[in-house]
């Protein structure tokens, strides 16, 4: 057998893939398939997605999507961020097999370390909220919708910074 070392781009690319292919499977096949011929055009994203109830609605009609979770795009690990070049490929491998939402905790999850947003409490990095800024209109160019965290329950361990 043999065994080949993937980039994390690959694996949440295949893992993407398999979302969507999930999802076309219980709609029956019914998911039209997305247009890429040619270069991507400029998307307009109106509305914020809400709730009623146990439904996802976006400006007044159900909101169904396909997503992955990339948690690096803002800040690939404490020492490191992701170049654009990285940022537009993952984006642009998630459009082509048709996610329209992507969750990144490094967007907002970011602290304690030298690159986060907040290296210490009531401290903010530019260069990371640049970081962060450049993510949020490549996906909007490409008509991906972003879920950014602002907080969750780990108790991650201290960083010196």
């Amino acid at each position: 057998m043999k065994t080949r070392r993937i980039t994390k781009s690959q694996l949440c690319a295949a893992l993407g893939l398999l979302t969507v292919l999930a999802i076309v499977i219980l709609d029956k096949g019914c998911v039209p398939a997305p247009d890429f011929s040619g270069p991507p055009a400029k998307v307009v994203l109106k509305g914020f997605v809400t709730r009623s109830g146990s439904q996802l609605i976006l400006n007044g009609r159900p909101f169904r999507f396909a997503g992955a979770n990339m948690h690096w795009l803002a800040l690939d690990d404490s020492t490191n961020y992701p170049s654009q070049f990285r940022v537009n490929d993952g984006l642009d491998a998630a459009r082509e097999m048709g996610l329209t939402v992507i969750r990144s905790h490094d967007l907002g999850i970011s602290t304690g370390c030298k690159n986060c947003i907040e290296p210490s409490l009531g401290v903010f990095n530019e260069t990371a909220l640049a970081h962060v800024d450049y993510v949020i209109k490549a996906a909007r160019d490409r008509g991906i919708r972003l879920i950014i965290p602002l907080t969750d329950n780990w108790d991650f361990p201290a960083v010196e910074v």
